[in-house]
C-alpha cells in the first residue's frame, strides 16, 4: 500500500465496552489478520460498542488506519464461527476520538474528535489523517459495531537537504580576526550519476566539490604555506581522488561592504576536488517502473590530508555549510535533492552564543526515480496492442470451419508475446518476485491463454450441435458470449494500460516511506561498513553533539529509560516518537561522577558501586576494575520535563535488560536515544545521547 503516513504505533487496550464474547476482545483489532493471525472485535448485539488504547509514545500520531469486518474473500476467517459472525456484523459508521488523559471516572474525560465516518462493506485498508490539534495524545477512543483492525500511525518528517552552520556564514565567509571564524569551510558538491545497474547492485558517481574558507592574514613577505589538501573519507566506498587542490584568492578590496574576498584581517581560500565514487546497492523494484531508490552512500568525513592520493589524515575539516547538487547522466533515472545529515557527535557547538556551531562527519543519501515513460510506451503500450489484436477471434462466429483460424491466431498471438517478452529483458530487473511490468505482461499472456482454451470448448459444443448453454443461471448465446468477452477484454486492456500510464505516476511511494523500506522483501544494511565501533562511544573528553537549546529531540527507542541524574535512579520510560525540547548543550555524566552500570542499567558513583560489592561479599579492587573497565560515561542533553511527558512516562524500567542502544543523532531534528534528568542548572530533565 503507498502509505502517506509514518508506521504503526505501539498500543494497548486500556478499557473497552461489552464485547459479543471473550473470543471477540478488542485486543483482536491491534491486529492485522491475516498478516498477525489476529481476529476480529465484536460488541455485544444492542449495547454501545467502543474501545480505548493506550499509545506507548504519544504526542506523534498522523493517521489511523481501520479494517472493517466484512468477509469478502481477501482475508480468511480463523473458523466457521468467526466467518458467521463477519457475514451479519460490521460497522456503517464510527468515530474515533484522542484526549492526553483519562479522569477517574469515565463520562467526564474530555474527549476530542479526530474524525467521524463511514465504512464500506468490505475488508479494505482505510486511512484517515488526524488533525494537528488531536495529534498530541496518550488515549485513542473507537466508537463502532465492530472492526478487524485498527491502529494510530506516527507522523512522518521530511528530513534535510543541506547542512549550514548557525549563525549562517555570508557569502564569502566571516572577514574576521578572531579565530572563532577562521578556518570554517564551505562545500557545495556536484554529485553526477554516470553509471547504474540494478541487476548488478552497483553505480558509480563523479562528484566535484567546491571549497571555499579563510585563513589569518599574517601579512608576511613569505606566508607560511597551507599544509594539506582538503578530502573526503568514504569508508563504504572505493573512492578514487582525480585531483583535489586549493589556492589564494587574492583579490584584495579597501571596501566594508561585507563581500571582501582576501582583506587586512584574513585570505580567503577557494578549492576543488573530483572524485570517482564506487560502491554497490540493493535495489527494490517492486514497483518498476515506478520505483524509488534510496542509495546510502553512508559516512562523509571531511579531512585534511597531506596529499590527494593519501590514506591517512592529520585533522578534521570545520564545515560550516554543506550543500549538494544532484543530477542523473542516465537517460531513464532522475534526480532529487540529496538528504544530508550531520552525525551529531561531529557537530560542535561553542560556549559563546555568537559563535559559529562546525561539522565535520555527515551521512549524505542520493534520491534516483525511474523516468517511466520508457517503458510505458515501449514495453506496455505494444503488449496492449498485441493482447487488443490476438483477442479479435472472439468477435468472429464460432464457426466449425474457422476454429483452426482462431487457435492459429490465438497461438501466434501468445508467442509473440512471450517471444516480445524475452526481447525486452536485458531492459528488465532480473529478480525473484513480481514487479509491476511482471505483472502486467504475466497478465495479458493469461488472459490470450484463456482465450484459446475458450475457443476449444466452444468448439466442442458446436460438434455436439449445441449454440446455447447455461451459466449463473442464464440461458447464453455461444456467439452472444464471445462477443461480450471480447469487449470485456478490450476495457479491461485498455483499463490497465490507461492506469498504467496516468494512475500510476500519481501514487509512487512516497520517499519517506521508500526511507522506512515498507513493503519490500528483504532490508538493507544501514551501516554495512562501519568504522571501528569505539570512535561512536563517547567519553568525558568527547566533541559535544550539535545540540543546543530549543532544538527538538526525538525519542527513538521504546521504554526509554528518564535518568535522575543526581541519584542515579530512573523515574519512568518514555517511547519511541515523543518529542521533547532540548535546554541546552550536551554535557557528560562525569560532572556528577557517575557512570552507565551496564549490570544493572544505573548510574552509580564509584562509591556507590563499592558498596553494592561489599555487600555481595566482593572486594573493592573487583569494584575499581569493573568501575574502569565496564563502566562508561554517557552524554546526556537537559530537556524539558513537563508534566505532560511524565503522563507519557511508563513506571519503573519494564525490561531490565535492556541496554542503552547506539546510533547517529541528527543535527536540528535531534535525533536521541536516552533521557535523563537534569544538571542542577537546569529544571527539566537531559537525554542519553547515543
Amino acid at each position: 500500500k503507498m502509505c502517506p503516513f509514518g508506521t504503526r504505533i505501539k498500543a494497548t487496550v486500556h478499557l473497552e465496552g461489552p464485547a459479543m464474547s471473550f473470543k471477540f476482545a478488542a485486543e483482536n483489532a491491534l491486529l492485522d489478520a491475516p498478516y498477525d493471525d489476529g481476529g476480529m472485535w465484536v460488541a455485544r448485539e444492542g449495547a454501545e460498542g467502543w474501545f480505548i488504547i493506550e499509545l506507548e509514545n504519544a504526542g506523534s500520531i498522523g493517521a489511523f488506519e481501520l479494517r472493517n469486518t466484512c468477509q469478502d474473500g481477501r482475508y480468511k476467517a480463523l473458523d466457521s464461527c468467526t466467518l458467521e459472525v463477519a457475514k451479519r456484523r460490521w460497522t456503517e459508521k464510527y468515530k474515533i476520538e484522542v484526549t492526553d488523559e483519562l479522569a477517574k471516572e469515565l463520562d467526564k474525560t474530555k474527549w476530542r474528535t479526530a474524525h467521524e465516518g463511514e465504512l464500506e462493506n468490505n475488508s479494505r485498508l482505510v486511512q484517515v489523517a488526524c488533525p494537528a490539534k488531536c495529534s498530541s495524545a496518550r488515549y485513542v477512543r473507537f466508537s463502532g459495531d465492530s472492526l478487524r483492525y485498527f491502529a494510530a500511525l506516527e507522523q512522518q518528517v521530511e528530513l534535510p537537504y543541506a547542512y549550514v552552520c548557525s549563525p549562517q556564514p555570508p557569502r564569502f565567509l566571516w572577514d574576521s580576526g578572531d579565530f572563532q571564524f577562521l578556518d570554517r569551510v564551505t562545500c557545495h558538491a556536484m554529485i553526477r550519476v554516470s553509471a547504474l545497474d540494478p541487476k548488478t547492485a552497483s553505480f558509480i558517481l563523479r562528484m566535484k566539490c567546491h571549497w571555499a574558507f579563510r585563513t589569518p592574514n599574517l601579512q608576511q613577505d613569505s606566508e607560511m604555506q597551507l599544509r594539506g589538501v582538503p578530502g573526503i573519507r568514504m569508508p563504504a566506498l572505493s573512492v578514487t581522488v582525480e585531483e583535489s587542490r586549493v589556492w589564494k584568492d587574492l583579490n584584495v578590496s579597501g571596501t566594508e561592504n561585507g563581500n571582501n574576498r582576501t582583506t587586512q584581517k584574513s585570505v580567503y581560500w577557494k578549492g576543488t576536488s573530483t572524485l570517482l565514487v564506487e560502491g554497490s546497492k540493493n535495489f527494490h523494484m517492486e514497483d518498476f517502473p515506478f520505483d524509488r531508490q534510496i542509495i546510502n552512500l553512508e559516512h562523509f568525513h571531511f579531512v585534511w590530508r597531506p596529499d590527494k592520493d593519501h590514506d591517512d589524515y592529520f585533522k578534521s575539516m570545520k564545515v560550516a555549510s554543506f550543500t549538494a547538487e544532484t543530477v542523473s547522466m542516465l537517460s531513464e533515472w532522475k534526480t532529487e535533492p540529496a538528504y544530508i545529515m550531520p552525525v551529531a557527535r561531529f557537530v560542535t557547538v561553542p560556549e559563546e552564543k555568537g559563535d559559529p556551531s562546525h561539522a565535520s562527519k555527515f551521512i549524505v543519501k542520493v534520491r534516483l526515480e525511474h523516468e517511466h515513460l520508457f517503458y510505458i510506451w515501449q514495453v506496455c503500450f505494444p503488449a496492449y496492442l498485441m493482447t487488443l489484436v490476438s483477442c479479435t477471434p472472439l468477435a468472429m462466429p464460432p464457426e466449425q470451419d474457422d476454429m483452426g483460424d482462431r487457435l492459429a491466431t490465438y497461438t501466434g498471438g501468445l508467442l509473440t508475446l512471450v517471444t516480445f517478452k524475452y526481447g525486452v529483458a536485458d531492459h528488465l530487473p532480473s529478480v525473484p518476485y513480481r514487479t509491476f511490468i511482471d505483472n502486467y505482461l504475466r497478465g495479458q499472456v493469461m488472459a490470450i491463454t484463456f482465450c484459446a482454451l475458450e475457443s476449444v470448448i466452444s468448439f466442442h459444443l458446436i460438434l455436439q450441435g449445441n449454440d446455447q448453454f447455461s451459466l449463473f443461471g442464464h440461458h447464453w448465446n455461444l456467439d452472444n458470449f464471445e462477443n461480450g468477452m471480447f469487449y470485456v477484454m478490450i476495457g479491461y486492456w485498455t483499463a490497465r494500460f490507461l492506469h498504467a500510464r496516468f494512475l500510476m505516476p500519481l501514487f509512487v511511494k512516497n520517499w519517506p516511506d521508500v526511507w522506512a523500506q515498507k513493503n519490500q522483501h528483504h532490508k538493507d544494511a544501514e551501516h554495512f561498513e562501519f568504522q571501528d565501533p569505539d570512535e561512536f562511544e563517547f567519553n568525558a573528553e568527547g566533541e559535544q553533539p550539535g545540540i543546543n537549546a530549543e532544538t527538538t529531540v526525538i525519542i527513538k527507542r521504546e521504554s526509554l529509560p528518564v535518568w535522575h541524574v543526581a541519584s542515579g535512579k530512573t523515574r519512568g520510560a518514555l517511547g519511541q516518537g515523543v518529542q521533547v525540547q532540548a535546554k541546552g548543550a550536551p554535557f557528560n555524566s562525569e560532572l556528577h561522577h557517575r557512570r552507565l552500570d551496564p549490570r544493572e542499567d544505573e548510574l552509580v558513583t564509584k562509591e556507590e558501586l563499592v558498596k553494592k560489592f561489599k555487600a555481595t561479599s566482593r572486594s573493592e579492587e573487583e569494584a575499581s576494575l569493573y568501575w574502569d573497565r565496564d563502566c562508561k560515561a554517557r552524554m546526556l542533553v537537559p530537556i524539558e520535563f513537563t508534566e505532560r511527558l511524565s503522563s507519557l512516562t511508563i513506571s519503573g524500567r519494564q525490561d531490565k535488560t535492556q541496554k542503552t542502544a547506539d546510533g547517529d543523532g541528527l543535527h536540528d531534528t535531534g535525533d536521541a536515544q536516552a533521557l535523563a534528568d537534569p544538571l542542577q542548572y537546569f529544571s527539566g530533565a537531559a537525554v542519553e545521547l547515543a
